[in-house]
């Protein structure tokens, strides 16, 4: 399964801010930047296949957005101006490639070619164009909060300059123009998303505990969405000797499944697990419920032909389906290895997402423990998910406890 030294060195960019050597009245983390960037990702994808079906490559973009994050780990203490100059020398370049690959090989994941393909993203001369725009309009986004308080700084006219000179590489994708003309009010939908899981980068998990690392939760949505496509890559592994081509829109669905299993937050706020199970649950899900039609779906934050999708991950997130011909129908994990493993199914493990989303919490309980913050909430969290994951039956053949004997 996945090492703990993985896990673990996933949190390091919640501790990592960025625009550091600037003045800023938000907090911006590394986590939450790759986080948002990828939420972008998604909507920019969806116009360009809107324009031209099956022109995006879904699971090398996802892929190359986790390579991402996990390159900035290592690199993101550099500036920008130095990262530049490093990248105009190939060799240079080409030596912190094999820094970056060798700092991560003894914890990667052994998930087929996984750190095959890891390796020749990092040495790859060209970075998908969707998610290098996502990147792009994602740091664009902090600048926009926190450029006044910097007017008077010496780089301000230089940065705005780059990004000025920015837009007109992307200029051929779908939605960069309307995302280009949305970026200041009043704000067009596409811009009404993107501010709307933006705002999930400043509500804080754990929000009545002080905490170290701090996580949003943005931050802990890409968390969930990278251990669910991990954890999807592992389910493979069980079944490669099975005769079944694989399942990408599986993969595809369990990525963005938990990457946007929390959007309704954003709508709610952060309501602890406890008291959601105090009776209370169906109420928060149906508010939730009625707060996505009205504010997202109905003043067309996402054009209409992208709602059944956003459905099919912010609704019964946590619960396994097929889709039968006519609706999303509940199933298994475990069936959907058997009876459902087929792009035509549209199959979403919400086990696996919940899974996820469990070992995600559990990751932050256990750290702050680690970095000396005890109280009885994480110490009740950390030994209640240890518990029922030891006593826990397999979830499409992974075993979970596994990951929580290495804590």
């Amino acid at each position: 399964m996945i090492k703990k030294a993985f896990l673990t060195e996933l949190y390091r960019a919640a501790n990592m801010r960025r625009w550091n050597d600037k003045i800023r009245h938000v907090e911006l983390r590394e986590l939450d930047y790759q986080a948002h960037k990828m939420a972008i990702a998604y909507v920019l994808g969806k116009y360009e296949e809107r324009a031209n079906p099956g022109s995006v490559d879904w699971i090398t973009l996802i892929e190359d957005g986790i390579f991402e994050f996990l390159e900035r780990l290592v690199v993101t203490d550099i500036t920008p101006q130095v990262q530049r100059l490093i990248e105009a020398d190939e060799e240079v370049h080409k030596q912190q490639h094999t820094m970056v690959f060798k700092h991560f090989k003894s914890m990667l994941p052994h998930l087929g070619d996984f750190e095959h393909r890891f390796k020749r993203y990092l040495f790859a001369s060209e970075k998908d164009k969707i998610l290098d725009a996502a990147a792009f309009c994602a740091r664009r986004w902090e600048w926009y909060r926190i450029e006044k308080p910097n007017e008077k700084d010496y780089e301000v006219r230089e940065i705005a300059d780059r990004f000025d000179r920015e837009w007109e590489r992307f200029q051929d994708l779908e939605a960069i123009s309307p995302y280009k003309q949305a970026i200041t009010p009043p704000y067009e939908p596409i811009m009404g998303f993107v501010n709307l899981c933006g705002n999930l980068r400043f509500q804080e998990r754990w929000s009545h505990l002080h905490r170290v690392p701090r996580t949003s939760v943005l931050g802990h949505m890409l968390i969930v969405a990278i251990l669910s496509y991990l954890f999807s890559l592992k389910i493979e592994e069980g079944l490669k000797n099975q005769k079944c081509e694989k399942c990408t829109q599986r993969r595809f669905n369990n990525f963005f499944g938990g990457l946007f299993h929390d959007l309704p937050e954003a709508l709610t706020r952060d309501i602890i697990s406890p008291v959601k199970e105090e009776g209370i649950g169906d109420i928060i899900k149906n508010y939730e419920k009625e707060q996505m039609e009205t504010r997202i779906y109905e003043k067309r934050l996402i054009p209409k032909e992208f709602h059944h999708e956003m459905k099919k991950f912010t609704v019964n997130e946590f619960k396994s389906r097929f889709w039968n011909g006519d609706k999303f129908e509940e199933t298994t994990s475990a069936k959907i290895n058997k009876e459902y493993r087929e792009d035509k199914f549209d199959p979403i493990d919400g086990q696996i997402v919940q899974a996820a989303d469990h070992l995600a919490a559990f990751l932050e309980a256990y750290l702050a423990i680690q970095n000396g913050i005890v109280t009885s909430e994480f110490d009740r969290a950390v030994c209640t998910f240890k518990e029922k994951y030891k006593k826990a039956r397999p979830i499409a053949g992974l075993n979970f406890g596994e990951i929580y004997i290495d804590f």
